[in-house]
C-alpha cells in the first residue's frame, strides 16, 4: 500500500532576504509605518505561535530594525520580522525573531507581567494618540511570558493595567516566533 505523507507547514515565512517593498523599514531616517493585511471574511488565525496561516505569507515584513541594548541606533544583530494583520474584531502581530543561536536563549521570567530584565525580550508600544509621550506598552519573552503598562508622560509606566490580549511563543531552529491577538 502507498502511504502519503501529510504537508508539513513552517512555522513561519521565510525569512526577506533584502527589504521588502512596502516594509517600514524602507525609510530609516523618518518615522517608520507599515501597512497591515486585512484578513478575508473566510480567513481565522489559530494562535499557536506559528506563523503558518496564507494570510501570514501575504503580510509585508517590517525588516533592518535598530539596537536599543547595548549599542543604541546601530543595526541589529539577529534579523527580526514583523506583520501585521486585522479582520473585524482583532489585530494581530506576528514576529519572527532570527537568532543564530538559539539554544543560548534567555527566558527566566515566566509569570504573567512579570520584569524582564535579563531575558531576551520583544517590546514594543503603539502610541494611539501620536504624541511621543504615552503609549500602550507590551513585552515578550522567548517562553511566552507576557507584560503589559500604560506609558505616560516621562516614562513613567502604569503596570497595574492588563490590556486584553492573548499570544503564543514557539521556539525553534531559526530562533523564536510571538503570534499575538
Amino acid at each position: 500500500s502507498q502511504t502519503t505523507n501529510p504537508v508539513v507547514r513552517a512555522i513561519a515565512p521565510p525569512a526577506a532576504q533584502q527589504v521588502p517593498p512596502g516594509s517600514a523599514s524602507t525609510s530609516p531616517n523618518d518615522r517608520r509605518s507599515m501597512e497591515a493585511i486585512r484578513m478575508a471574511p473566510e480567513e481565522s488565525i489559530t494562535l499557536d505561535g506559528r506563523l503558518d496561516e496564507d494570510v501570514w505569507m501575504r503580510a509585508v515584513p517590517a525588516t533592518n530594525f535598530l539596537q536599543r541594548d547595548p549599542d543604541n541606533g546601530q543595526p541589529a544583530t539577529e534579523q527580526t520580522e514583523v506583520r501585521f494583520v486585522y479582520d473585524a474584531d482583532k489585530l494581530y502581530m506576528g514576529v519572527t525573531l532570527f537568532d543564530s543561536e538559539p539554544d543560548k536563549l534567555i527566558y527566566y521570567q515566566m509569570g504573567r507581567d512579570g520584569f524582564l530584565p535579563s531575558d531576551d525580550k520583544l517590546q514594543w508600544a503603539i502610541d494611539t494618540f501620536n504624541d511621543g509621550q504615552s503609549a500602550y506598552w507590551w513585552e515578550m519573552n522567548p517562553m511566552g511570558s507576557m507584560a503589559d503598562a500604560l506609558r505616560g508622560a516621562n516614562n513613567t509606566n502604569n503596570r497595574q493595567w492588563d490590556g486584553i490580549w492573548d499570544a503564543r511563543s514557539t521556539r525553534s531552529d531559526i530562533g523564536w516566533i510571538l503570534e499575538i491577538e
